[in-house]
Formats: structure tokens, C-alpha cells, sequence
């Protein structure tokens, strides 16, 4: 049993973290953090709109990316329940004509098992697609690998389910997870986003940039059917996390297949503890739910800032519930060295990333200075040493560049947001 002031001291050790962070301008959002079916702490931080001054609050809407595809898993498992479709079904049981369709299950779907690549293609200019357009780009990609062999993060497979849905259901992939998801669980700020869709309490994006904060692109995501194109709150995300705990809007056991397979969600260990958990980003937001359940303890922040220590806070805040060691944010602020820029000629090259190959980004050198290309953004990495360089002073994103015996550069190393490390191989 926990003392009576435990839930007090906690909410003023998260507070005191998040402020850290907001003074930094490391984060700017929502938090919303329970223990045992009672809110600890609901806040917001930061601006929601900093042209008009508005403030954060727990009643802020924000896109939520990834975290749009827990609710396609859930509408799949109440199909299947229902009887309308089986996660062992085929694709080609819907879509006849679907290239390999015969070898993807729903569940290879689910699972990111597939074989699909990470992205349709989809167009990023403000037109609208149907989700028959949406499919039809995904069955114009090639397996990367033979069905059910490997996992690659897929948001083309997402959007094909979005389409099945649609196809079992009878109804447009929103309405069907308005009517039975969100509507009876009481989430009236949860739904799909688009571009004229006007909200009320709706968060712009924001970023950091030469020493300020602007305002990002506002991205089209409406065409991410099924893989990240919702918006919700922190307390919508609540009410969504309680319920499951009744055993709704599915039975328990096709809760249990749900998370026991990771559909549409991951495992995240902290500690002792494990977690299902899953995270989201679109331009210019990042958004993560957690919910450890053998603790009842949940962790919810939504944010309009593209700069938060996304990793360091998906650890730091199970540590501060569960009583554990963490580290108060620091102030960071990095300062380049001068090194020989025919240093550069070395590196520049296309690059790969080891976990999809689908991704690849260039570093090319203009009038003696390194950049990194990324989709048609650039940005200068400043050099720490000869080898490690960063992209902007106050960030803690590390790029390393790795030489083998023959003192050949082979590949970059990543170090993102708080300890995460992404390898990139040097294809040319």
C-alpha cells in the first residue's frame, strides 16, 4: 500500500522534470500520469498556439501519429470477434487482384510482418485520397522480404488494413472507429485529422530552429488512413487506457491476443517492470502512451514540439513512479572544434539505415562545411572531434562516423533522443 502521500510527492517530482524541460524549450505539450485507476498528474506545458498566446492544457488536441494504429488494431479485433473478418484471413480473400495477397495474412499485417515496405508513397501536396487510392499505391510497392520471415516497420500495411476494415465493415474507416470505439468509450476529441478540418483547442507544431521556435509545415496526414492520421488528448487517451482495463470495446481474450501479439503496440521494459507501449510522431508533434499493467501505472504525454528527449522521457517517468534512479534534464549546449574540412570528402556518400533499407539519406559537402540531406531537408553537422558531429547546439542527436581496418568509412552511427542508436550503412 502506498503512503497517502505518495501520489503528491510523485506529481511534484514529474512537475519539477517537465519544467526542467519546458525552460530548456526541450518540451511543450500535455501530460497525463495514473496510478491505480487515480490520476496523479494532468498538466499542460508550454504554448499551444504561441501566436495568440495559448497555453497547453489536458484539453489540448494533437496529432498522435503512430499511436493511430492501436485503434486500427482494435477495430480489426472487434471484426474479428464479431465474425466479419479472422486475423488469419488472407488479403486476397478481400482483394482478389492484391499482388502476393495470397501469402499476407492480416496478422503479417498486423504484426509488420508482411513483407510490405515502410511507406506507400504517399503525395505530400494538400490532395485528398481515397483509401482504394491509398491501396492502390501500396500494391504498386514490392515485398521486401517473403511474407512472415522478418518484421520491418510498415505504415503501408497499416493503411492496406484501414482498406480491409472498410471492406468487413461496410462503413469509412473513421466512422467505423467513431462508432465503436470512441463514441461509446466517451473520447469526444478523438478522430481522423485533415487539413480543413477546423478544432476547437487544436495545437500547432512547433520546432527550433537557429535559436528560436517556428512554426512547422502543417503536414497532410489525412491520407495515412489507419497508420497515423488521429488526433486526440491526453484525457481522451485515458478514458481509452481505463476502459480496457473493463474489458471494453473487446473481450478479454481478444484484449489478450491483441497486446500478447504487439498489434498495433510494443513491449517497453523499464526496469522491472514491462510495459505495452507505443509511440508517435508527425511533423512537428510526438506523442506516447504506456500502460504497465501488472502496476496499473499509466503514462501519457502528448506534445507540439519537435524537439523532445523522447527516449530519455519514456524512461525517466516509469523511474519517478516506480521509485527508481533518473537524472534531472541538464542544459546542453554544444560547441564545434575546427578540424581539416578535407576531413568531409570521407564521409559524404548515400547512407542506409540498418533497420530499413527503405531509408536512405545523403551527407554531401558545400563550400567546406557537412551537411546532412534527409527527404529534401538539409541540415549542417558541426564537428565535436574528427569523427562525432552534432546538428545544432542544444540538441543531444550525436552522428558518428565509423571507419573499418582499411580506415574506409563504412557507416554512420545515430545517437537520438536520449540513448537511442540507429545505424546507417554507407551503400555509396
Amino acid at each position: 500500500m502506498l503512503p497517502k502521500n505518495a501520489d503528491s510527492e510523485t506529481a511534484a517530482e514529474i512537475d519539477a522534470y517537465i519544467n526542467a524541460l519546458a525552460e530548456m524549450n526541450r518540451f511543450s505539450g500535455a501530460v497525463l500520469v495514473a496510478r491505480q485507476g487515480h490520476v496523479v498528474l494532468s498538466k499542460g506545458y508550454g504554448m499551444a498556439n504561441h501566436e495568440h498566446d495559448v497555453p497547453n492544457t489536458p484539453q489540448t488536441v494533437f496529432r498522435i501519429g503512430s499511436l493511430s494504429k492501436q485503434f486500427t488494431a482494435m477495430a480489426i479485433m472487434l471484426l474479428h470477434e464479431a465474425g466479419h473478418l479472422r486475423v488469419e484471413d488472407t488479403v486476397a480473400q478481400y482483394l482478389p487482384d492484391y499482388p502476393h495477397g495470397a501469402k499476407i495474412t492480416i496478422h503479417h499485417l498486423l504484426t509488420h510482418s508482411s513483407g510490405l515496405p515502410r511507406e506507400a508513397g504517399l503525395p505530400t501536396a494538400p490532395m485528398v485520397l481515397s483509401t482504394e487510392q491509398v491501396v492502390e499505391l501500396v500494391k504498386a510497392k514490392p515485398l521486401e522480404f517473403e511474407p512472415g520471415t522478418h518484421q520491418l516497420y510498415s505504415n503501408a500495411g497499416y493503411q492496406l488494413l484501414a482498406y480491409l476494415i472498410e471492406k468487413a465493415s461496410g462503413k469509412p474507416y473513421a466512422a467505423f472507429l467513431a462508432k465503436n470505439i470512441f463514441q461509446p468509450l466517451g473520447m469526444s476529441n478523438t478522430g481522423q485529422d485533415s487539413q480543413h478540418l477546423v478544432l476547437k483547442h487544436r495545437a500547432s507544431g512547433y520546432a527550433w530552429a537557429d535559436g528560436q521556435i517556428i512554426k512547422v509545415e502543417f503536414e497532410n496526414i489525412q491520407n495515412s488512413y489507419g497508420s497515423g492520421n488521429l488526433y486526440s488528448t491526453v484525457e481522451d487517451l485515458y478514458r481509452w487506457d481505463q476502459a480496457l482495463y473493463t474489458g471494453k470495446p473487446v473481450s478479454e481474450m481478444a484484449q489478450d491476443a491483441m497486446f500478447e501479439n504487439h498489434y498495433g503496440v510494443g513491449k517497453h521494459q523499464v526496469l522491472e517492470h514491462t510495459g505495452i507501449a507505443a509511440a508517435g510522431r508527425r511533423n512537428g508533434f510526438n506523442a506516447y502512451l504506456a500502460r504497465f499493467v501488472d502496476d496499473r501505472v499509466t503514462i501519457i504525454f502528448l506534445t507540439n514540439f519537435d524537439e523532445v528527449p523522447l527516449v530519455q522521457m519514456m524512461n525517466d517517468l516509469p523511474a519517478i513512479l516506480f521509485g527508481a534512479d533518473y537524472e534531472m534534464p541538464k542544459s546542453i549546449f554544444r560547441k564545434a572544434v575546427a578540424i581539416n574540412p578535407e576531413i568531409y570528402d570521407h564521409f559524404t556518400g548515400e547512407y542506409q539505415l540498418a533497420i530499413d533499407s527503405s531509408q536512405t539519406f545523403y551527407v554531401v559537402k558545400e563550400d567546406d562545411r557537412l551537411f546532412l540531406v534527409d527527404e529534401g531537408e538539409k541540415k549542417e553537422l558541426f564537428p565535436e572531434s574528427e569523427t562525432d558531429f552534432f546538428a545544432a547546439p542544444d540538441s543531444e542527436d550525436t552522428f558518428v562516423f565509423v571507419r573499418n581496418e582499411k580506415d574506409q568509412v563504412t557507416q554512420m552511427t545515430i545517437t537520438m533522443l536520449g540513448g537511442m542508436d540507429l545505424v546507417a550503412k554507407k551503400i555509396i
